[in-house]
């Protein structure tokens, strides 16, 4: 009989016990329902006082120079006013429409584009010819060395091959130099 009666308390307690914990749940539920519509009500809030003109009500001013202390917070003023800064391109035309400061812009920039161009192929051109005269030098020592029999033949041969890799590696060099140079139109100058 107390075996049943155990039983029978401890189905009681335990169903009383998952109604309190459901209870718990939609009260919750509840409750977070409520704080979103209460963060709801605060942005129409402040976006209401930013619409309304009223210069002499600075709440939303306020509240502004208040949220600007929550980190990461930025406010949609505040990216307004980042995007309009800009590169600052265009304030001063000078005189020209929007249409010719920008071409005139384009042609500067193609201008810079084939000096920078041209530079490079000037420096590629002196590597190459500095490269051509090591090269040559360093096949006249090898031959030299060899010959007098300060190097082995294994030696000589090694040397003749990395020598080949250079002049390849050169060759290679002078072919890009070349698509480059059919690549850029002839200067007006």
């Amino acid at each position: 009989m107390k075996t049943i009666y155990l039983l029978l308390v401890m189905v009681i307690a335990s169903s009383a016990f998952a109604q309190s914990d459901s209870q718990k749940g939609v009260n919750h539920g509840q409750q977070e329902a409520m704080k979103g519509k209460e963060k709801m009500k605060q942005k129409t809030d402040s976006f209401k006082g930013m619409n309304d003109g009223n210069k002499d009500d600075h709440s939303f001013e306020k509240e502004k120079k208040g949220s600007r202390n929550v980190p990461g917070f930025q406010s949609s003023q505040d990216t307004l006013e980042n995007k309009r800064q800009g590169n600052a391109y265009g304030k001063d035309k000078k005189q020209m429409s929007g249409r010719e400061f920008g071409q005139e812009r384009a042609r500067e920039a193609r201008q810079q584009h084939m000096k920078d161009l041209d530079e490079s192929i000037r420096k590629g051109r002196e590597k190459s010819t500095e490269a051509r005269e090591r090269i040559r030098n360093a096949r006249k020592m090898n031959e030299e060395a060899f010959s007098s029999g300060k190097v082995s033949e294994e030696q000589y041969e090694e040397r003749i091959r990395k020598i080949e890799r250079a002049e390849q590696k050169v060759k290679e060099l002078e072919v890009e130099l070349e698509e480059a140079e059919e690549q850029t139109p002839e200067s007006d100058n």
